[in-house]
């Protein structure tokens, strides 16, 4: 059988596990497939007008249904000469065997180095961020 393991539970890794999950029904193959990501839910990126309040989605209710596992982790290293990937759960780390790997981690944010508190600077990409903006806009409002 064979074992195709994807860090991240974003949009990349959530369809390439999915992606995976429906090839293998196509040439009747068996495989594990398992999603590695550091939180239970998959994430929408909301753009400023849309609701902040639905924009996390349980994994197991997309991954269960498809023979999906999920690992809630970080992936703290990959050994390409081993095929495994070491992933951290809260302390607890354990070794994930690959054939097939997908790395879909997602990116993030540097600031640049500048004067001043960093406690000032938001961005739209993080959920916590998200509904400071949004509770911030509101709250401006309703001085007016």
């Amino acid at each position: 059988m064979m074992d195709i393991v994807v860090i991240g539970g974003g949009f990349s890794g959530l369809w390439g596990a999915a992606g995976a999950a429906r090839n293998l029904q196509f040439i009747r193959g068996s495989a594990s497939i398992t999603l590695v990501n550091m939180d239970p839910y998959h994430r929408i990126r909301a753009r400023h007008y849309e609701d902040l309040d639905v924009i996390r989605i349980p994994l197991a209710s997309v991954l269960d249904p498809i023979g999906v596992k999920l690992v809630l982790g970080e992936a703290i290293s990959v050994d390409t000469t081993e095929q495994t990937v070491t992933v951290d759960s809260s302390g607890r780390v354990q070794k994930l065997a690959y054939d097939k790997l997908i790395v879909a981690s997602g990116s993030h944010l540097l600031w640049p180095e500048y004067q001043g508190s960093p406690n000032i600077l938001l961005t739209s990409t993080l959920t916590a961020q998200q509904f400071i903006v949004k509770n911030t806009i509101l709250a401006w409002l309703k001085q007016k």
